[in-house]
């Protein structure tokens, strides 16, 4: 195949898979959306879910000039996932980058999805204007990306700045994280987290609006049924629970400004896509508790333009 000024990206989640056809400057030539794991995410197939990649670009019809993976945990650059407790069977130690490589002949680059969402945001978003900041994003899992002084955050132990969501929020949740923490930020701020909560409530019975569809299938709760069909429709209980789901999550940006300093928190994740019910509320929190000099100074909190695919455009700056 001849190659053409493009890249393919791919964002492998906790849930879904994300990818896209990217032009040099940013541009999504195409974009799609794979659920390889609504119900047995733990029991996939890495291999089959890698056809699938391998089915998409092979329909491109043209070779791209690379490929960037974006991938949850703790990533090798030119390997792929190097730890991953618990999270997605045979997903680590899986030597994505290699496979990848060996079917296109192609250059192929992986990084954490936290940090490909900061570069994302570097080269393409709302970063491309300031030094320091941090890209939290907000789905199954958070994941976190830091830019100081115009230097994306990395160590040789390939975690540096895309550790947030592990951070401990409240330490006496009975909720583990794969860290072995009880109360991180993943646990208490994730997408996941309100499913939890709000699962856990209808199955004690307490009234709402979705306990028809819980008494159906418990699965059917899920982080957009609960906002579109509960908070979105003023359900008591569905909105109680997503005020205390912003209050944490205003925690863990507290913790992130003390940690980095940044001048903004960009937020992505396809928790973000309820954005409009909480973030202003957010900042107010936020607010309130940072300790900044000078005192009265907020740091603006503020949604990418490209929530859901963030880590497809992100995984192509890797060639940047």
């Amino acid at each position: 195949m001849k190659s053409q000024g493009y890249y393919i990206g791919i964002d492998w989640g906790g849930t879904r898979i994300k990818w896209g056809a990217v032009t040099e400057s940013g541009e999504f030539l195409h974009k799609d959306t794979y659920n390889y794991s609504c119900h047995s995410d733990i029991n996939c197939n890495v291999n089959i879910i890698l056809d699938n990649i391998c089915d998409y670009i092979n329909n491109q019809k043209t070779m791209p000039l690379g490929i960037g993976i974006s991938l949850t945990s703790i990533v090798d650059p030119f390997f792929g996932v190097v730890y991953l407790p618990g999270k997605i069977n045979g997903l680590a130690q899986f030597p994505i980058v290699d496979k990848v490589k060996q079917k296109f002949h192609c250059p192929v680059k992986a990084d954490n999805d936290g940090r490909c969402a900061l570069l994302s945001e570097r080269y393409f978003g709302k970063a491309q204007d300031i030094d320091w900041a941090v890209t939290l994003t907000i789905g199954t899992g958070i994941g976190s990306g830091v830019l100081l002084d115009g230097q994306v955050l990395r160590n040789p132990h390939l975690q540096f700045g895309t550790q947030m969501g592990h951070l401990m929020i409240f330490g006496n949740t009975d909720q583990t994280c794969l860290t072995g923490f009880n109360g991180t930020g993943e646990m208490t701020c994730s997408s996941t987290a309100l499913v939890i909560d709000v699962r856990s409530g209808l199955e004690r019975g307490i009234p709402s609006i979705l306990s028809p569809r819980y008494a159906m299938d418990v699965r059917e709760i899920t982080f957009k049924t609960i906002i579109e069909e509960g908070v979105r429709k003023g359900d008591k209980f569905c909105v109680d629970l997503f005020d205390k789901w912003i209050k944490r999550l205003s925690f863990l940006i507290v913790n992130a400004i003390h940690a980095y300093g940044p001048q903004r928190v960009i937020l992505s994740g396809g928790a973000t896509l309820a954005s409009d019910l909480f973030l202003e509320r957010l900042q107010t929190l936020v607010d309130q508790k940072t300790f900044i000099y000078p005192p009265g100074t907020s740091i603006p909190i503020v949604v990418s333009d490209c929530q859901e695919h963030n880590g497809v455009l992100g995984s192509i700056c890797l060639f940047k």
